[in-house]
């Protein structure tokens, strides 16, 4: 465990400020001005101060903070007005890169102020909505043997800047594009949960063959002796392809089949990358993306991105 729970306080408000109605394809929001002034800055240092008194602590006893806010600006001004010690701000809050994440923020908060807690701190996350909920938790010692390098930052500073505004409009569908049906069929996604989820494949008892998909007969010795293998998620280009055809906000689709680590070859999309960066034995990882929404149903899967 590398923290500890220490206590809540929340407060509940029938306030209304961001909306949306069954079939509405965006948001709907109040007037900003009259949002901050009687939700935002109203309740969540209503839900801190409440926090704090309740575990009689005081705002020097807090080693980091994470909270919501609906823009950067904001986000800095909520920061001067909790008037917290300047060291339990964020090194680099979640929002100045990844934007306003809604319900998520605050939990990408935590997660951001864990990479950079010691032990014995105290971390407290606020979030917002109806009201406001602050959390107070403790580093342990623990904190220290954590690998942060899938962590929040690590995640942010892998990320690819767009070249233009249009394609954050195809992104997030604002412009009409050619629509695959992509099929999805719910006994065959239970079926091959562990496969396409967990990332097991096969490998061979008597050749020691590793194989993915799963199949019934070794590729290498046709032996049926074929156990559970547990994949790498890391490896090295072994070829190919861009595609221009296949419709996609960011053409051309990058398909790869790279050879993993311990054993076995994969195929898929290869992102978060520049067309003209891949090549043979270039190392990337995989990373759980969302694919394509068969049978309006949201459908996950692992695609390639360049080896952090």
């Amino acid at each position: 465990m590398i923290a500890t729970f220490e206590g809540a306080y929340t407060v509940s408000r029938e306030f209304t400020d961001i909306w949306r109605n069954q079939g509405d394809r965006y948001l709907q929001m109040g007037d900003m001005t009259f949002s901050r002034a009687y939700g935002l800055d109203r309740q969540i240092p209503e839900a801190l101060d409440g926090l704090l008194g309740k575990l009689g602590l005081k705002r020097q006893d807090i080693a980091k903070v994470a909270y919501y806010a609906p823009d950067f600006r904001v986000h800095a001004a909520l920061a001067r007005q909790l008037k917290l010690p300047e060291t339990a701000l964020l090194t680099e809050p979640v929002i100045a890169k990844a934007g306003n994440t809604g319900s998520a923020a605050p939990l990408l908060g935590l997660a951001s102020a864990l990479e950079e807690a010691r032990p014995g701190d105290r971390i407290v996350v606020v979030s917002y909505g109806n009201g406001a909920e602050a959390l107070c938790f403790q580093a342990t010692e623990r904190i220290e043997q954590v690998s942060w390098s899938r962590g929040v930052s690590a995640q942010l500073a892998l990320g690819r800047p767009l070249n233009h505004y249009g394609k954050l409009l195809l992104f997030r569908r604002h412009v009409e594009t050619e629509v695959i049906k992509a099929f999805s069929s719910l006994p065959t996604m239970v079926r091959e949960e562990r496969q396409n989820l967990r990332l097991y494949g096969q490998k061979c008892a008597d050749c020691g063959a590793v194989s993915y998909p799963r199949r019934h007969l070794c590729w290498k010795c046709s032996s049926q002796n074929l156990a559970d293998y547990k994949l790498s998620r890391r490896g090295k280009v072994f070829t190919f392809t861009k595609d221009h055809l296949v419709p996609n906000p960011d053409p051309p689709t990058v398909m790869v089949s790279a050879d993993l680590d311990g054993g076995g070859r994969f195929y898929g999309q290869l992102t978060d990358c520049d067309p003209a960066r891949v090549a043979i034995d270039m190392p990337v990882e995989l990373t759980f993306r969302r694919i394509h929404e068969g049978e309006d149903l949201v459908n996950y899967f692992w695609k390639f991105r360049p080896a952090s």
